[in-house]
């Protein structure tokens, strides 16, 4: 065995590469990455070329009774509002009074109503048309806390659409001094 120090001293061969063969390595390796980039390219030109009709993205058009909750901000929470049929009215017969008692309740009814065919058209109405329903009033006594530096905004909730609409609502107006707010749907 030797030595440490004539382990240090005992000269060792190495092989280092030669420039001359890595740079045409390298080179080799430039040539298959343009070439395979190449064919990817070329490869995605006639995928291009094969379809027939680029289907068009539907644009959003932006309607102008939707509320934007970055410009509004909810106060006071959300008010909900129900039409209730009216209970049986009582009938007063000679000093009597009879009342039709009803185990269901307050029910509520879809307003605007819905008409059907069976319907009789009024003489003023013509045939096929119905009288639109009357609107409903509501007025709202707002927050005395609350201060408003402009007109508030009412909105209505569309089932349908899932968002906050401004359509449909008129005649709103705000008494500042009363903080009172009114209009029709």
């Amino acid at each position: 065995m030797q030595s440490v120090d004539e382990e240090a001293k005992t000269p060792r061969l190495t092989r280092t590469k030669s420039t001359a063969s890595t740079s045409s390595k390298d080179e080799a390796e430039m040539k298959s990455i343009t070439s395979s980039k190449e064919a990817i390219s070329e490869d995605l030109d006639k995928k291009l070329l094969s379809i027939d009709t680029i289907q068009e993205i539907p644009i959003l058009e932006i309607d102008d009774n939707i509320v934007d909750f970055r410009l509004y901000t909810p106060l006071g929470g959300v008010y909900y509002y129900d039409a209730l049929k009216l209970p049986p009215q009582p009938k007063f017969v000679k000093g009597w009074r009879i009342v039709q008692l009803k185990d269901t309740g307050l029910q509520t009814c879809i307003y605007p109503p819905e008409s059907t065919k069976e319907d009789s058209p009024t003489p003023d109405e013509k045939e096929g048309e119905n009288p639109p329903a009357p609107p409903v009033g509501i007025t709202i006594k707002l927050p005395p806390k609350a201060l408003f530096f402009e007109q508030p905004k009412p909105a209505r909730w569309d089932p349908e659409g899932q968002q906050w609409r401004t359509d449909g609502i008129y005649n709103i107006t705000f008494e500042p001094e009363e903080q009172i707010l009114s209009f029709k749907m």
